[in-house]
């Protein structure tokens, strides 16, 4: 038998507020939630839907139960089908399309590499935007765009990759820091980063 691990529970899913951002947070929520099912052990189907509209709290719950049956979402082909993924599945319908895809796309525009933010720290920061914005199988090329865009080291944006090459944002330029130190003892890289001259 598997050890029963405590985790506190989860804050309860917030419908109100600005509606542009209701699908990021409910995206970032079902994330969470994942990760508490996963850490609690539950693998019932049954149980997981309770402990979904539980702990989503009796806004979520009261919607759920007012969505009426034609809202029925079908699953993908192949997948295999349950109470849970059906629950998951109507919820996503009624909250992901209120995802602001032009403004997310915004936000992630005007984020730039922060004081003392290192080149993965604003990578991340990339990333986590991107997810809102509907980038398909362009993300990393976007990321790559925006990082060459709006990062504070000159030495990179000048290592721009020819077409059809990729970027190496985690090559030596990843530890620069945006007032151009490193994390290293080498003075040559730090000048590099510096946009300095060998």
């Amino acid at each position: 038998m598997a050890n029963q691990i405590e985790l506190s529970p989860l804050p309860k899913f917030d419908c109100t507020g600005d509606m542009s951002k209701v699908g990021p947070r409910w995206k970032r929520w079902m994330t969470a939630f994942q990760y508490f099912i996963e850490g609690k052990g539950v693998a019932n189907a049954p149980q997981k839907r309770a402990l979904l509209l539980h702990s989503a709290g009796t806004e979520v719950q009261d919607l759920f139960e007012a969505m009426p049956e034609v809202d029925f979402v079908a699953a993908e082909v192949g997948e295999q089908d349950d109470v849970y993924k059906q629950a998951v599945r109507k919820l996503n319908k009624f909250f992901l399309p209120q995802v602001n895809v032009a403004y997310e796309r915004h936000l992630f525009r005007q984020l730039k590499q922060e004081n003392k933010e290192t080149m993965d720290q604003f990578v991340s920061r990339l990333k986590q935007q991107a997810a809102y914005c509907e980038f398909g199988n362009t993300s990393d090329e976007h990321i790559q765009d925006h990082v060459i865009d709006a990062c504070k080291s000159s030495h990179l944006r000048r290592k721009t990759p020819a077409k059809g090459e990729r970027a190496d944002i985690g090559g030596r330029s990843r530890n620069c820091t945006s007032d151009g130190g490193r994390r290293h003892p080498h003075e040559k890289d730090r000048r590099l980063c510096r946009g300095e001259s060998d």
